[in-house]
């Protein structure tokens, strides 16, 4: 009996949503938690591939920020639109321009395997930015291992939106290893967005 209990607590598959298309396919997203009547998810594959920005790795100027959210007139219908929550999401500084942060007493230092990776996150100097569409933070990516190791990694690497704390031009990535790494910014990799939806 407790055995099943385990099973029921633990799924191996994360709670799936399907909201907006791409090239006419529906998109499937994972459910990461929920609050009230918002749900917040993660897309189940990279939706396409780009660089995260030219040479910056502040998350909340990046390139990537606004062509992402350029994306919800692309993907959703008016009323899919409509669910889609502006939140307040939070981008990690680097060592050189901590002084801009909003909170946070130290730069974030990681251990890279996924299971380790979001330790002292709550520490971490960070800017307060509001968006629709964001990348993963490393909490995010750390909660979808939590609810299943297998749905945290992709056939490719996938961007978060985590900066590497000692550059300015590298930020985070999750590797197929079940790793986290870093890149340069102008890397090409996968966009694997997440974002609150008003749950129906």
């Amino acid at each position: 009996m407790p055995f099943l209990v385990v099973i029921s607590l633990y799924p191996s598959n994360p709670e799936t949503i399907t909201l907006g298309r791409i090239d006419g396919k529906p998109i499937k997203w994972y459910v990461l938690e929920k609050s009230n009547v918002w749900v917040k998810v993660i897309a189940k594959e990279a939706l396409y591939r780009s660089a995260y920005d030219q040479r910056s790795n502040d998350y909340a100027k990046a390139s990537i920020q606004k062509n992402l959210n350029a994306k919800i007139d692309i993907w959703f219908t008016h009323d899919e639109k409509n669910r889609i929550q502006k939140a307040d999401y939070p981008a990690f500084s680097n060592e050189k321009n901590w002084q801009q942060a909003d909170g946070g007493d130290r730069p974030h230092y990681w251990f890279s395997p996924i299971k380790y990776v979001s330790q002292d996150s709550n520490r971490a100097f960070r800017k307060i930015y509001s968006a629709y569409l964001t990348l993963p933070s490393i909490d995010d990516v750390d909660l979808l291992f939590d609810i299943s190791k297998t749905a945290s990694v992709l056939p490719i690497d996938y961007w978060l939106s985590t900066p590497y704390y000692s550059s300015t031009d590298k930020a985070r990535i999750v590797s197929s290893d079940y790793q986290v790494y870093h890149r340069k910014v102008d890397t090409v990799l996968g966009i694997r967005p997440v974002m609150w939806v008003r749950a129906k």
